[in-house]
């Protein structure tokens, strides 16, 4: 009787497969689906190199395989790694979402705390963070400081909130624009400066004790956090003033500016119209540079040895002081009773050395700021 050929084992074959299947669970495809990626293979034909996988014994010498392509094998891999770096990117993702709901729905005012706990950026000023803590603490001290205003003078003024975050904001990066300039040119604000500067508001207010308990009053700080805050910075841009004063390109340029200035007003020019036009004294270049009535003594020497040279009506040339270069108008004092003979009157017309406000301007429209709070728009 003829021999019967031997049957493949389907039971191997399924085997093989629920194994391979079981491999892909976690990747949330069916079953189904997973038995389509599988490539049956003719092994007669010569293939690129393949995993394969015998199934059951054949009628001939030939074995019938069931062949998985490299390329699967690869998938496999990418799937198992596919979860841990979805878990990190899911996380960086959420974490943003609550800086930016953190920052647009303004939570650090309601949560000042957190504020304080995390290290939180109010802006970031060429690569320096400022931190948002100072920024509420800032807030909070002047807006408090105007309530006491308001209640020692018994107004109802509304305070805008907005103006004054937008204060606070633009101090603290103007601030962080001077230090920058001066850490970058080696200029120092010495301790002993800070020292004597606090010497001399002490005297105006009678000693140190009434300095300091004034600081508590109207701003709830300590006499370090004053001289962070207020003395410091001040210092800092007097010294950076200074520091362009002895520059003599700057000279340069101030003195060339005023002599053009002289040079219109000798062609014919009003001085009022020339002081409007041309002066950088802002409190009065409006009102043609007028000065008012003022003792003997008030103004610097150089302006007051030039203003005592002129007759009414006259005008100087060029002179210059500390704050810069002068053309200087001798005005009559008015007969009005209270004045005395020795009075002057003058207006002037002022050419800076140093703006420190252009300056300023100037440093914040080439810098690096992102300022992550919602803030009114300013003009500055």
């Amino acid at each position: 009787m003829p021999e019967k050929k031997s049957q493949p084992e389907s039971k191997d074959l399924r085997s093989s497969i629920l194994d391979e299947i079981s491999q892909y669970k976690f990747s949330g495809r069916s079953a189904g689906q997973q038995v389509k990626r599988f490539v049956w293979g003719d092994p007669t034909k010569k293939e690129s190199p393949k995993a394969k996988v015998p199934v059951a014994a054949a009628t001939d010498s030939n074995k019938a395989t069931v062949t998985v392509p490299m390329e699967n094998l690869s998938k496999r891999r990418s799937a198992r790694l596919r979860w841990p770096i979805i878990g990190p990117l899911g996380v960086v993702l959420v974490l943003a979402g609550f800086v930016l709901i953190f920052y647009q729905a303004e939570l650090y005012k309601s949560s000042p705390a957190l504020a304080r706990f995390l290290p939180w950026p109010a802006a970031i000023v060429n690569g320096q963070m400022l931190p948002l803590s100072d920024f509420t603490d800032d807030v909070q001290t002047l807006t408090e400081f105007y309530i006491r205003a308001q209640l020692a003078s018994n107004s109802s003024v509304d305070i805008d909130e907005k103006q004054i975050e937008t204060a606070v904001a633009e101090r603290m990066v103007n601030e962080a624009l001077v230090a920058d300039f001066a850490s970058r040119n080696n200029i120092i604000v010495a301790d002993q400066m800070v020292t004597d500067e606090l010497s001399r508001i002490a005297q105006d207010f009678g000693s140190p004790p009434e300095m300091e308990l004034f600081i508590k009053e109207n701003y709830n700080w300590s006499l370090a956090q004053f001289e962070v805050k207020v003395i410091k910075p001040y210092l800092q841009r007097q010294q950076i003033e200074a520091w362009f004063q002895q520059n003599q390109s700057a000279q340069t340029a101030a003195a060339d500016n005023i002599n053009k200035v002289a040079a219109e007003i000798n062609a014919g020019m009003e001085f009022s119209e020339a002081a409007r036009v041309y002066s950088q004294d802002e409190t009065n270049a409006l009102y043609g540079g007028y000065l008012g009535v003022f003792e003997r003594g008030v103004m610097v020497p150089e302006f007051e040895e030039a203003l005592l040279k002129l007759e009414i009506g006259e005008v100087s040339p060029p002179v210059q002081t500390i704050f810069g270069w002068h053309i200087i108008k001798r005005e009559p004092v008015p007969n009005d009773e209270g004045y005395q003979v020795t009075d002057l009157a003058a207006s002037h017309i002022l050419v800076k050395v140093f703006d420190f406000d252009k300056w300023l301007q100037d440093e914040k429209s080439k810098a690096s700021v992102w300022m992550l709070l919602k803030l009114e728009e300013s003009g500055n």
